[in-house]
């Protein structure tokens, strides 16, 4: 899903919910929401030039990868009462099984992706579904192209 420059998070938060219900997860999906929130608005606020949002399901897990043409990664804060914002990290690392950031190449640009990997809404894995993407260990395969082939987004 192509996120334009300071795009609002809401209409990325419906596709996400719409996605995971066309994958049968019409409940509990409130983690993704929130890691969808944050990714997004740091989007927003943070690069130049929009970028993409990514939701891949995997057999025992859901990948959401936000990617942007800037090429600084961002830095795990400290949580600091007396700031207004600096907090959507921090949230996203308490409700991923495992997270992460790294430099890649997006639209032609040095950027980067962060990616948050979540268990699954209810219990055990899944059969996957045709026409959708598994990420060996929940990574993103760094020889990936920047495409959109294997996510459920458009």
């Amino acid at each position: 899903m192509a996120l334009p420059r300071g795009a609002p998070a809401a209409p990325a938060r419906r596709a996400v919910e719409a996605t995971l219900l066309v994958w049968g997860f019409a409940d509990g999906a409130a983690d993704a929401l929130l890691v969808t929130t944050e990714l997004v608005q740091n989007i927003a606020q943070h690069t130049p030039s929009g970028g993409e949002l990514r939701l891949l399901l995997q057999p025992a897990s859901i990948l959401i990868e936000a990617v942007d043409a800037d090429p600084t990664l961002p830095q795990l804060r400290d949580l600091d009462v007396h700031r207004a914002g600096g907090r959507g990290l921090l949230l996203v690392a308490a409700v991923s099984l495992t997270w992460g950031c790294r430099n890649t190449t997006w639209e032609g640009h040095a950027g980067k992706v962060i990616w948050a990997e979540l268990a699954l809404p209810g219990n055990g894995s899944i059969d996957m579904p045709p026409n959708t993407r598994s990420v060996p260990d929940g990574r993103p395969d760094e020889n990936r192209d920047s495409g959109v082939s294997g996510t459920l987004l458009a």
